[in-house]
């Protein structure tokens, strides 16, 4: 089982609003081993560097990479 990261849910709960709901199993997943193995970069996160995550300061860090990639193209994000 995944460590948890200290305010990792409230900050989800934050990015992402209520109508649209939390990104599927994997984004998710994806989403909190950004946040365990950068926890200051995901700290400053904001619900607008999930618009357009080509431009994200955070593009080039492999987490933030393998979050986005499967976020921008996944049916289920954004359901």
């Amino acid at each position: 089982m995944a460590s948890r990261v200290p305010g990792s849910d409230e900050t989800l709960a934050n990015l992402f609003p209520s109508d649209e709901g939390l990104p599927c199993r994997e984004g998710t997943a994806l989403l909190l081993s950004f946040a365990k193995h950068r926890p200051s970069d995901f700290a400053f996160l904001k619900p607008s560097d999930l618009v357009d995550l080509s431009t994200s300061a955070l593009d080039g860090i492999a987490e933030w990479d393998a979050f986005s990639g499967h976020y921008g193209t996944c049916e289920l994000c954004h359901a």
